[in-house]
């Protein structure tokens, strides 16, 4: 197993609308939670919380290190909540695991390489879902999928979550449909380009029986 990220936390006393003191303090409110355990509320470094979050995002299993504690407690970020208006971090929830058994997570999917659709000047290629779920132990959890784009050929092609090569030991979670539009192609872009050259030609003919007739 590889070395993970690690993060010190304390058991946390203020709860409710109080925690904004804890803000103030350069301090994020947290709780942890996971089968056979209590929810325990924790307060973390909001400068510390972020430099692993930034690391592993809720993909990779981090030590939850709690002041007192004898063992560290290993965890996923499950959701992150922030400001609206600031985006700044005000909750991080910490989900316990088991690594012996496999967890569902959401993971991002990135597109790679060049499709000849756009080459062509055809359509282009539209991103349709920007997650999915996948199941896999703690310790496999990849960062991210990435699909390969180069088979879209044509403008009613599409690839949907079933085409995706996952790596070894990881699945599709249920939570996402195996007929889900992952990539699709749209035309819209090319008519609309179309269109605007037409007008301009008409116009343009316009203008010249126009300086004809003069």
């Amino acid at each position: 197993m590889a070395v993970m990220e690690s993060l010190d936390a304390t058991r946390r006393s203020v709860l409710g609308k109080k925690v904004k003191r804890l803000r103030a303090q350069g301090m994020i409110p947290g709780v942890v939670y996971g089968k056979g355990l209590e929810p325990i509320p924790i307060q973390v470094s909001y400068k510390d919380f972020r430099q692993v979050y930034k690391r592993v995002r809720g993909t990779s299993p981090i030590n939850l290190v709690i002041k007192g504690d004898k063992k560290p407690v290993g965890t996923l970020i499950q959701k992150v909540q922030r400001d609206s208006l600031t985006n700044k971090i005000l909750h991080a929830d910490f989900l316990k695991v088991d690594f012996s058994k496999p967890v569902t997570v959401e993971v991002p999917v990135v597109l790679t390489g060049k499709a000849p659709v756009e080459e062509s000047g055809i359509g282009q290629v539209m991103q349709d879902m920007m997650y999915i779920h996948v199941k896999a132990l703690p310790t496999q959890i990849p960062h991210e999928i990435e699909v390969d784009i180069s088979c879209l050929e044509k403008t009613n092609q599409a690839i949907h979550a079933s085409d995706i090569q996952l790596p070894e030991g990881v699945k599709l979670s249920s939570m996402t449909d195996e007929t889900s539009v992952i990539a699709s192609v749209t035309k819209q872009i090319y008519e609309e380009k179309v269109e605007e050259e037409a007008e301009e030609e008409e116009a343009e003919e316009r203008e010249e029986e126009k300086t004809t007739e003069e």
